[in-house]
This record gives C-alpha cells, structure tokens and sequence, in this order.
C-alpha cells in the first residue's frame, strides 16, 4: 500500500518508526499484559460472562469480548492505575512496568493518512502520530486511505502501537473531504508526526479530555460493541 499523501514529508515518517515488528518476545509481553489488564478491568466493570478475556484464539465470540472490555478500559482508565498499584492478578514486574503508562492512552477518533507494512499514520483534530507494526503489518487493517477509525493509542518500547483493536466508522468520506485531508496532512506533517512513546505521553497530558468522540459517534461504537457482546 502506497502513502495517500504522495509526497516526501508522508514517506520519510513512514521510514523512521521509533518501534515497529514484535517479536516473539515482545508479543508475549505486551498481549499477556494486555489480557491480564483487561481481565481486571472487567471484573472490576461486569461487562462480559467470561473468566478471562483474551485477545488470541479461533472464538469469535471472545474475541469480541476483548473488544467491548478494551473500550470501556479506556473510558476509565483509572483501572490501569488500580492494576498497576494493587496486582491484583499477581503480575510480575515486567508486566506492570509495561502497563503503567497506559494510563496516557489515547482514545481518539483518527484518519489513517498514510500506511506501509512497517508504519501507519494516523491523525485526529490536533496531531499527526506515527503507528509501529504489532504482529501484523501496519497497513493490514486499513482497508482504504482516508478513512475514520476509532482507535487507542499506547506507548510501548520507545514507540507508539494500537491496542490492538480497530473499529471502522468510515471507509468512504464525504464528497469533497478527501482533498480537505491530504491539505490537513501535508500541514500536521510539516509540523511534525508524534511517534515517541515520551511525545504520547506528553500529548495526552496536555490534551486529557479533548478527543473527538462525540455523543453521537459514541453510540454508534456503543450499538457495535452491543452486537459483540450479545452475539
């Protein structure tokens, strides 16, 4: 897949991901951590039957389980802290280490940009960030460039990744739109694209509360979530 922006400034970010690729290693840490984390968060909230909420398997139906966890985790992201202070799942360090910044996760409405197999570039009303690879290639869940996505944002080794979970709001844009976009992505770029862990983190310090979801696009992802969860 080639950059939507068809200019240097998409590419040379598209290039330069601070993290991008798990390896085996890495892909245990993060999504054992991941699981654990929402397995407390719906204890804590009642949201699914279910003992464990996973990420990984065949069952579609747990899978969709993760999905409405992992929404309502980051809509109360005091769990994290709770998690974090309290190991309540008996974690070890290591998990923890990596859980404890995810209380600066980004929960945003974003227009994906531009996207190869290593990056993708995501952009909501205020910046433009540089997404690393996980375990698939980065524009493996981007179906066309632009479209609207819901998506979280989280620091991990040095760089910036998604929760792993990606909700499509739109694939086709408004007549006219996708010219408005390439205009507002050539300007965020120029400013620069955030791809840092530390640049994640000081954005939603500064920005806490300030995303684009709407009550309307609210219930929207609400209704999907509903159809997961009672499937």
């Amino acid at each position: 897949m080639t950059p939507c922006t068809k200019n240097h400034e998409s590419e040379a970010f598209l290039s330069h991901v601070p993290y991008s690729h798990m390896d085996e290693a890495d892909e245990r840490l993060f999504y054992d951590t991941m699981e654990e984390l929402l397995t407390y968060a719906n204890r804590v909230l009642g949201l699914v039957d279910a003992p464990r909420v996973a990420l990984h398997g065949n069952d579609e139906r747990l899978l969709g389980y993760g999905s409405v966890v992992s929404d309502a985790l980051w809509q109360n992201i005091w769990i994290v802290d709770d998690f974090v202070r309290e190991n309540p799942l008996g974690a070890s360090p290591e998990h923890l280490e990596v859980a404890r910044p995810w209380r600066h996760a980004v929960r945003d409405l974003f227009t994906c940009v531009a996207a190869n197999a290593d990056a993708a570039v995501y952009m909501n009303a205020d910046r433009a960030f540089v997404v690393g690879a996980m375990l698939a290639d980065a524009d493996a869940h981007v179906h066309v460039i632009p479209s609207l996505m819901l998506l979280t944002l989280l620091p991990f080794k040095g760089g910036i990744v998604t929760d792993s979970k990606t909700l499509h709001l739109a694939d086709e844009l408004r007549p006219g739109m996708e010219r408005l976009v390439e205009q507002e992505a050539r300007r965020e770029l120029r400013r620069g694209a955030l791809s840092t862990s530390a640049e994640l983190i000081a954005y939603e310090r500064t920005h806490r509360g300030t995303g684009q979801i709407s009550p309307r696009f609210q219930r929207v992802i609400d209704e999907y979530l509903a159809g997961l969860r009672d499937a």
